[in-house]
């Protein structure tokens, strides 16, 4: 047997240039495309999942402002004249977000006039990032003290 090196005869072969970068450039844009739409998922549920967690302090600020509201009414005697009927605190901060309170007598609008033992109709604010949240409650003064009436908190829907 001779000892020579082998040749190959490209002849032999159809000419095939190009077709393994054309394959790897089609797979490594697939992966990519896969990749890419992975990275897209996970972003839209990180925004969901930030809202929603928005939404639930949002809620939890609405109902500071009703309670701080109440607590203003109970520790000062003359609240119906020294607050006026609207907005008693506008965007106050809170946490991360803010409140705001609305109090208004649902019987003739002025929390200074007619009785002291009128309803006042009260809407807590809570916002925190894009979320709002509205909630409204009716207190009344029950044994000389002003409470919620009870099966009055409600949510309240944006206009």
């Amino acid at each position: 047997m001779p000892n020579h090196p082998r040749t190959l005869d490209l002849a032999a072969f159809p000419s095939r240039r190009g077709s393994v970068y054309v394959a790897v450039l089609v797979a490594s844009t697939i992966v990519s495309v896969i990749g890419l739409s992975a990275l897209s998922a996970t972003r839209s549920q990180q925004r969901a999942s930030q809202g929603e967690a928005d939404f639930v302090e949002a809620k939890f600020y609405a109902q500071s402002a009703i309670d701080m509201g109440l607590f203003d009414m109970s520790a000062d005697s003359g609240w119906r004249d020294n607050y006026p009927s609207g907005n008693w605190w506008v965007n106050q901060p809170i946490g991360a977000g803010k409140y705001t309170l609305n109090a208004i007598d649902p019987i003739d609008g002025s929390l200074s006039s007619g009785s002291s033992n009128d309803p006042v109709l009260m809407t807590g604010t809570g916002n925190k990032g894009r979320s709002t949240y509205l909630l409204q409650v009716t207190a009344q003064r029950q044994s000389g003290v002003m409470q919620v009436v009870a099966g009055t908190w409600k949510r309240v829907t944006l206009p």
